[in-house]
């Protein structure tokens, strides 16, 4: 049982995460790259500018939700033992309230990264271009620690 709600889980994360690679792949395209190279990341100050990600995380727009989440990942991943306090209590709120399902998964798979941010080190190492860049290598590595706790 506790097996299947897992795969089932990774599956949906997945499936989330996917369906916004189109819209994702076509910024691309038009040369918008939504990412910060993760040393500016490693540079941010988060005790003096944290409560501005956390009212972005509060904030009733759907698109400043989902890319305060994507900026929360790369802070997380490039800060790692920096204290967070106030953006995690905010991502645990939208994994469960958040407006849509989207934000409930990419809040979701955020909150693991806060979690378990040792699972996610080589992750923190690389670039990234687009919001579907983090959230795919995100939801690739949940997907490969499930899978390899199965075999």
């Amino acid at each position: 049982m506790k097996t299947s709600v897992l795969v089932m889980l990774g599956g949906l994360l997945s499936m989330a995460v996917f369906s916004g690679v189109a819209q994702e792949k076509s910024m691309l395209h038009a040369g918008i790259k939504t990412c910060a190279a993760m040393e500016s990341y490693r540079k941010f100050n988060i005790n003096r500018y944290g409560c501005a990600y956390v009212k972005s995380l509060e904030s009733d727009n759907e698109g400043i939700v989902e890319s305060a989440i994507r900026e929360a990942i790369l802070i997380r991943m490039a800060q790692p033992t920096v204290a967070c306090p106030g953006i995690q209590e905010a991502l645990n709120h939208l994994e469960d309230h958040g407006a849509t399902l989207s934000i409930r998964l990419k809040a979701s798979l955020a909150t693991m990264v806060y979690d378990n941010t040792f699972l996610f080190v080589e992750e923190g190492l690389r670039e990234y271009i687009t919001d579907g860049d983090v959230f795919s290598a995100i939801a690739e590595r949940v997907e490969k620690t499930l899978l390899a706790s199965y075999e």
